[in-house]
């Protein structure tokens, strides 16, 4: 059975309102709780190792620059945010049908997260695209800076031909 549409002119319940001012305030803690886990720089270096084929990459440095930003008194607040939407997110299909440039996918071809089937996906969408296997894992420009800036040179060479 489906439910009638919802009257838009209905008042919320005390109780009505009262849920969803509480199920606001458990879903900051739980995001709250998140970050604080994601931000400890023994976290961010285990997850680093999952998308990195270079171990000699990851270093104090790459761990500092992450964990930096996070200290950020609003950046809680920001991981909310990003986590918590209220609006409809602007997805890659939108963005690649308002592009009008060229468009360079380097990728790594070990990446966990973003597989090359997804290169396909947005080459799809963009077929002018070039696409750029690189031995790597999701941070191909540094987790092979040599192949990436190799690749990078090539593509603007061919452009300005």
């Amino acid at each position: 059975p489906t439910k009638p549409p919802a009257d838009p002119n209905r008042q919320q319940t005390l109780t009505e309102q009262l849920q969803v001012v509480v199920t606001g305030l458990i879903k900051r803690v739980v995001l709250l709780l998140a970050f604080v886990r994601a931000k400890q720089p023994a976290r961010i270096r285990e997850v680093l190792e999952l998308v990195y084929t270079n171990k000699g990459q990851l270093d104090d440095d790459l761990v500092d620059s992450i964990v930096q930003p996070a200290t950020d008194p609003a950046a809680a607040d920001v991981f909310y945010r990003i986590n918590h939407r209220t609006t409809p997110p602007l997805t890659i299909n939108a963005l690649l049908a308002r592009l009008q440039a060229p468009l360079l996918l380097l990728w790594g071809l070990q990446d966990p997260w973003i597989t090359p089937a997804k290169a396909e996906q947005v080459r799809a969408l963009y077929p002018t695209a070039q696409l750029v296997g690189l031995q790597a894992g999701h941070c191909p420009h540094d987790d092979d800076p040599v192949g990436a800036n190799a690749a990078l040179l090539n593509w603007l060479k061919d452009l300005k031909d």
